[in-house]
């Protein structure tokens, strides 16, 4: 539940600060197959000192974070997390520590961490099925513009002041369908409003890091009083409860729409979690996510027969 993490993540804000990226030309990188098929987009970042790793693109998380064991075999220097009142912090039954001054590289592309939280390892791959040794999260994307193109298998990380008119004539997105996102959870997180049937507008956070496309609990309810279904719900237990998967025959974020979009939804979870819009409607597009300038750019990509369900990188 989205607004469960945002309010974690909170706590941990002032220890993990913000990232920063210095001014650098664009650098276009290939997606990390992940050895479980998870279909999240990962990076291959590498430290200063070398040593590389596997990073999820999460815009669906707060803060970035690495977990203890690429800290420890990349000779990070870490620091323990204290609360106001001088306990130490804990997520998932273990401590918090911190990591100052990391540097990393994403094919030349240079991304700087004042700090960065340094967690369990499975708090890190707390996605199902997830196989990484960190997370860039909103606070990355909120100061780096990303286009993450599923189809070819890339991503293209840009300087915020690279995205110009000139710049995304040049990038192919010049007529692309352009979308305002806003900041929820005090700049944490961001969101974009999606139409569904029945007249039904919803706020979604934009995930890059969800498999798939979730809506509360009471508007599924409404969408199937509506006849908004296209197939039936199939149960499909998993961890955590029964999330149920439906077609709907329409989902629209501004220009950009999905005829048949599989949405799951989940009676267990709170009835005021956060709808997201995840990766199993943004690969059908290549998507720019400006979050400085509070913008996401989508180009349709020409159908591919036997697309699968992930990023296909060579």
């Amino acid at each position: 539940m989205k607004a469960g993490v945002a309010a974690l993540w909170f706590v941990l804000f002032v220890a993990s600060a913000c990232s920063s990226v210095r001014a650098q030309d664009s650098v276009t990188v290939r997606l990390v197959r992940d050895p479980m098929s998870n279909p999240v987009p990962m990076v291959e970042l590498t430290t200063a000192g070398g040593v590389s790793g596997r990073f999820a693109l999460d815009s669906g998380i707060s803060d970035s974070c690495i977990s203890y064991r690429f800290a420890a075999h990349a000779g990070l220097k870490t620091e323990p997390v204290f609360d106001d009142n001088g306990r130490p912090q804990v997520v998932a039954g273990q401590a918090v520590q911190k990591a100052p001054r990391v540097e990393f590289s994403a094919g030349g592309f240079p991304i700087r961490f004042e700090r960065i939280a340094v967690l369990s390892e499975a708090y890190v791959r707390r996605r199902p099925g997830l196989s990484v040794d960190g997370v860039l999260g909103h606070d990355f994307f909120s100061h780096c513009a990303v286009e993450i193109d599923y189809a070819a298998g890339v991503a293209r990380f840009l300087n915020a002041s690279e995205v110009t008119a000139d710049g995304l004539a040049r990038a192919g997105f010049a007529h692309a369908i352009r979308v305002a996102t806003t900041e929820i959870y005090d700049g944490d997180l961001s969101a974009i409003y999606a139409d569904l049937p029945a007249h039904l507008r919803v706020r979604m956070v934009l995930d890059t890091g969800a498999p798939c496309t979730m809506v509360a609990y009471e508007t599924a309810t409404s969408l199937r009083a509506a006849r908004a279904f296209i197939s039936r719900a199939v149960a499909t237990p998993t961890e955590g409860g029964l999330p149920m998967r439906a077609k709907i025959k329409r989902l629209a974020v501004g220009g950009a729409v999905r005829t048949g979009q599989e949405v799951a939804y989940d009676s267990k979870l709170d009835k005021n979690a956060d709808p997201e819009l995840g990766f199993d409607f943004m690969r059908h597009f290549r998507v720019l996510l400006d979050l400085p300038r509070h913008t996401v750019y989508f180009v349709p990509n020409p159908p591919r027969p036997g697309l699968p369900g992930g990023p296909t990188p060579q």
